[in-house]
């Protein structure tokens, strides 16, 4: 849990100091989904 907590709060970092950046700011966090997904479906713990 305190990676995934760790993650969430780098992610939000970045996200807040781009917040001038609104659009930037939006990319960011879909990549960081993006990503995600991608690493929790090749370790087949997605059960969707």
């Amino acid at each position: 849990m305190l990676p995934s907590l760790t993650v969430a709060f780098l992610i939000g970092l970045v996200c807040g100091a781009q917040a001038p950046f609104f659009p930037l700011s939006i990319l960011t966090a879909l990549v960081a989904a993006a990503v995600a997904l991608t690493l929790v479906e090749r370790t087949g713990s997605a059960s969707f």
